[in-house]
């Protein structure tokens, strides 16, 4: 199959169904549906297609298959597995985990129902007679994951026409990779081969020391990348902070603008986080990140004086609705606490902002205040930020939580657009003076 080799403008993604997802309830069921299905979504595709897309669904949703397994599977000797394991091989290859939520298995269901529907449409496009999913599944490789990866960057697969972030279309590569890699466990696609890259990440003890593990990622799934970013100005990012009504949501989007934290170490903020340095001048957020690490965020006046007003007089209120003690630093409302879910969308309602975003732009903000500082002692911007703003860099890879340094200096390549930005419309003008 040439599904690579499809000409841009060709492909058209079809207009989005009224509701193409359902679910088994207690409503319809007459006995002939077990209670364990119950609540499990289903597809409406017709052909092999659908009945496929459903059996990796209620396999995702009784347990008998997960990524933990592709990821024991792959961790091996990368030879061949037998179609089916026995439940003594089963319980091996299981690794701990939660089991996903009801909401998530339909974000599951409908990346699996557009990638399969994509093939579809491809298939078509190639004129080929492998018509039948389970045909296609014998033959897969992975520049399927790439070619459809590839069709969402460019929009010619968005409802709109618009090409997707790098962030969307990483998730629904992850769950077409999923489905097939469930395919390869059932016996449908042998030969699958998946590329990955080593990368070497720290990896904490009970004891305080650390060692580094290295992990394997997938080497064709998309990835955000700073360097890429369109930044939004003061003015903007002031008026999206101003728009978000809620009062505690509002503290949250300053602390990322105004710390850079991640979206579930903003939920998670405990009431008593702040802390002052022993000079007394200082303050600092006492943040819990990433593989439960701890580590202190610098925190500026201006904020600490809008989390102190919030704490006393916004939040005593919420407390009283609830009648409850909570340790969370945000509450809603009803003084229970902001989920992740909660919390992004009262972010996003009030401007075309993620929170992710909003990291990135205090990330290059705070660059652009070092550069500014060392230009008003020096007289000129640096001209090697590597080394001269080394001290600002491993700040900000503190503030940050980056455990590698190199992470943190991918925003270097913001830094120098924002600092030297380039006029194309003055370059030629100035070509054709000079000619």
């Amino acid at each position: 199959m040439q599904l690579v080799t499809i000409l841009a403008g060709d492909l058209v993604k079809p207009p989005p169904a009224t509701k193409r997802i359902f679910h088994f309830s207690d409503s319809v069921n007459s006995g002939r549906i077990p209670k364990r299905m119950l609540g499990c979504p289903f597809v409406v595709r017709g052909g092999t297609d659908g009945r496929l897309v459903n059996e990796y669904i209620q396999a995702r949703w009784r347990g008998l298959w997960s990524p933990s397994l592709r990821r024991a599977l792959t961790q091996q000797e990368r030879a061949e597995f037998p179609a089916k394991l026995d439940p003594f091989q089963l319980a091996i290859a299981k690794r701990k985990g939660r089991r996903p939520k009801a909401q998530s298995f339909d974000v599951i269901a409908r990346n699996v129902d557009d990638f399969v529907g994509w093939w579809r449409a491809t298939t078509e496009l190639c004129d080929s007679d492998d018509d039948d999913l389970r045909d296609r599944l014998a033959l897969v490789q992975e520049d399927v994951i790439e070619a459809y990866g590839d069709a969402m960057g460019t929009g010619e697969w968005s409802n709109d026409g618009i090409p997707l972030s790098n962030t969307t279309i990483g998730q629904r590569q992850i769950d077409a990779l999923n489905f097939l890699s469930w395919a390869k466990f059932q016996g449908m696609a042998p030969d699958l081969l998946i590329s990955t890259v080593e990368r070497k990440l720290p990896l904490a003890t009970y004891s305080g020391a650390q060692r580094q593990v290295i992990r394997e990622q997938i080497s064709v799934i998309r990835r955000p990348d700073p360097r890429r970013i369109i930044f939004p100005d003061e003015v903007q990012v002031g008026a999206h902070v101003a728009s978000i009504l809620d009062p505690a949501a509002q503290i949250g989007g300053m602390l990322a603008y105004g710390c850079g934290l991640r979206l579930r170490e903003i939920v998670e903020l405990p009431n008593d986080a702040i802390e002052t340095a022993r000079s007394g001048k200082q303050r600092y957020l006492r943040v819990t990140g990433k593989r439960n690490k701890t580590r202190l965020v610098e925190l500026e006046p201006f904020l600490f004086n809008k989390i102190r007003f919030y704490q006393q007089f916004d939040r005593v209120l919420r407390l009283k609705v609830s009648g409850d003690d909570s340790k969370f630093l945000l509450l809603r409302e009803d003084g229970s606490k902001f989920t992740t879910k909660s919390f992004y969308r009262s972010f996003r309602n009030a401007g075309n902002i993620s929170p992710h975003l909003a990291r990135h732009w205090y990330a290059v903000n705070f660059l652009v205040q070092a550069a500014d500082d060392y230009r008003s002692k020096t007289g000129h911007f640096p001209r090697n930020p590597e080394i001269e703003l080394q001290t600002e860099l491993l700040r900000l890879q503190a503030n940050l939580g980056h455990a590698q340094h190199e992470t943190t200096l991918i925003y270097l390549v913001s830094l120098s657009q924002r600092l030297h930005p380039i006029s194309l419309q003055r370059a030629f003008e100035q070509r054709l003076n000079d000619a």
